[in-house]
């Protein structure tokens, strides 16, 4: 790959021959510390697939990332775009979801707190 074509603004590191991503945004943040929590990765997360680990991973993120769109400056429809394409909608039932978690299963706010803590040690 050639690097020197790669902007100082672009959020890639050259390391030992292997691009490394590292997340700059809250939104990225976030999207990094999902799948951790889950053992998934950020591309399964975005997948089609409704795998248990992967929709639990996006919920969550979906959850966080609708807790805080007015300071991101999301909408709704954009923040189903960031995870493959999905609606509106889906962000609105993952929210619906994942509060029903936080009111009846007592792990889900630690999970939850876990979560944000990742997303700030990015």
């Amino acid at each position: 790959m050639n690097t020197t074509k790669m902007k100082p603004w672009d959020h890639f590191n050259r390391l030992n021959g292997i691009l490394m991503f590292y997340p700059t945004t809250g939104v990225d943040k976030i999207i990094f510390a999902c799948p951790d929590e889950f053992g998934s990765t950020p591309d399964e997360m975005r997948s089609k697939t409704q795998a248990q680990p992967h929709c639990e991973a996006r919920m969550f993120a979906m959850f966080i990332l609708e807790e805080r769109k007015k300071l991101l400056r999301l909408s709704l429809k954009s923040i189903g775009a960031l995870f493959g394409g999905r609606d509106h909608s889906t962000v609105i039932n993952a929210k619906r979801t994942i509060a029903g978690y936080l009111k009846h299963e007592p792990f889900a706010k630690d999970r939850l707190q876990r979560i944000k803590l990742i997303a700030q040690a990015y």
